[in-house]
């Protein structure tokens, strides 16, 4: 459901136990901390999945059917561009749509559309979840920035590196930074661009960044250690939700922040 977060695995192990207990079926093997589905377990799994689906599309159909002037439109995206982007021309969505709330979630994550956790979703890469209608907005340029004084206590050979938490990191990312940073390690790996931001203000190292939120950061100068990276910037939103009239404005407010 919208909002839910993970679960803890306690909680996991201990809802597991009851359904078996309640079906009087064994449906993982337990060995140590790594948990494997039985036969019984896979079967009930491609079940659950299709109940899910169709608790999902019952969600969908009623965020549809309940749009009305005064209305909540969920848009997730990096929080970069929720700070830098959208929120500058919040003032004017708000004063042509007053009836419309927008919940803006700073995500490192993908936030579901399929499960109403967010009606639009923005990205750096090509949204792939089923049902997704996705169309490319405009592009956003990378390039590596660090703080002045780092630059002058190290030669080139000397660099070190900060890099993005693996799960937020696009292919094109992840391959320009292997191609500059070779076999040397990450000193810091984060999840957020903020975190990265705040790091190589410090002088902990070089870091792989959105142009828009830093080029007129005066703490930091940006490296030419390759050309910039280009990447594309993509709207999401699910199938059954794009003719409601509240989304649809949100869309046209989230594509005007990218003209």
């Amino acid at each position: 459901s919208r909002g839910q977060g993970q679960l803890e695995h306690a909680t996991v192990s201990r809802r597991i136990a009851s359904l078996e207990k309640s079906l009087n079926v064994k449906l993982v093997d337990r060995r140590k901390r790594l948990y494997e589905l039985t036969d019984d377990g896979r079967k009930l799994a491609v079940i659950g999945r299709r109940i899910e689906e169709q608790a999902e599309a019952i969600g969908r159909l009623a965020v549809a059917a309940q749009d009305a002037p005064a209305t909540e439109v969920t848009i997730s995206a990096p929080s970069s561009v929720a700070i830098e982007k959208l929120v500058p021309q919040l003032g004017a969505f708000r004063a042509m749509h007053p009836g419309i709330v927008l919940r803006l979630l700073g995500d490192h994550q993908y936030s579901s559309l399929s499960s109403c956790q967010s009606d639009l979703c923005i990205r750096f890469s090509r949204p792939v979840e089923n049902g997704i209608v996705a169309r490319r907005i405009g592009t956003a340029s990378f390039s590596f920035y660090c703080s002045s004084f780092y630059l002058e206590q190290r030669l080139a050979e000397h660099y070190e590196f900060i890099g993005y938490d693996s799960e937020v990191m696009t292919a094109s990312q992840n391959a320009e930074l292997k191609a500059i940073v070779g076999t040397r390690p990450f000193v810091l790996e984060a999840k957020t661009v903020e975190l990265q931001i705040r790091a190589a203000e410090a002088g902990v190292g070089i870091a792989l960044l959105p142009d828009f939120a830093v080029e007129q950061n005066p703490r930091l100068c940006r490296l030419e250690l390759s050309r910039p990276l280009e990447v594309g910037v993509w709207l999401g939103v699910h199938e059954d939700l794009r003719s409601v009239a509240s989304i649809q404005a949100a869309m046209n407010y989230v594509e005007s922040c990218y003209r």
